[in-house]
């Protein structure tokens, strides 16, 4: 595989830019909490189908959820 690839051209880049976008997305993902739970609540739906658990196990699922994505 490596044979088969070239180094056209390099630079580097000091990741500020980077920093920048992901720091927006937390601002926005935190200013909009509440709509990012509904999705989140939709989603863990679909991944736990019919799995029994409490109130509580599913809640504190969504918020272990949301810390990763924090």
């Amino acid at each position: 595989f490596q044979e088969h690839l070239t180094v056209d051209d390099l630079w580097l880049v000091n990741g500020t830019h980077y920093a920048k976008t992901l720091e927006a997305w937390l601002v926005r993902m935190d200013a909009n909490r509440d709509a990012v739970m509904e999705i989140f609540k939709r989603e863990q739906a679909k991944r736990i189908g019919n799995v029994s658990m409490t109130k509580e196990e599913l809640d504190f699922e969504l918020l272990d959820y949301w810390k990763k994505w924090r």
